[in-house]
């Protein structure tokens, strides 16, 4: 039995260890995690930016979201099983540039651990405490 949380942490992993190889151009391993069909997208309101696919895409994505950090939820969930065959997952994360109240959720969709494509939105992020009783 495999628990959501080490999965969800493995395949965000996995997603960031692409974006980094990506802007770091270290196309030997982007051959490796990145299909070769891979679809990618980012919508900013009414505009959206579309790039190639597999390696050359994920390049693309990841210039255009100039990603320095990165946020992650993964529920809390009960154990599941892990199938024998395909293992599909889709895991979303938050990516955030320079500008703190603005970021890219992409989400990323993965077959066997392999990329198969990444789609979001731009997003604009509040954020601030909660005062205590």
């Amino acid at each position: 039995m495999a628990h959501p949380r080490d999965i969800g942490n493995f395949y965000a992993l996995r997603a960031v260890e692409i974006i980094r190889a990506a802007k770091s151009r270290d196309i030997t391993k982007l051959h490796q995690l990145v299909s070769p069909t891979a679809d990618f997208s980012v919508w900013h309101g009414d505009y959206g930016t579309s790039a190639k696919q597999g390696v050359p895409g994920i390049m693309q994505i990841a210039r255009h979201i100039d990603a320095r950090r990165f946020q992650v939820s993964i529920k809390e969930a009960g154990p599941f099983a892990v199938s024998e065959g395909v293992c599909a997952q889709e895991l979303p994360i938050l990516f955030r540039g320079k500008d703190k109240a603005r970021g890219i959720a992409l989400t990323f969709r993965f077959k066997d651990g392999i990329l198969t494509g990444a789609h979001g939105n731009g997003v604009n992020l509040i954020e601030g405490d909660i005062p205590q009783d």
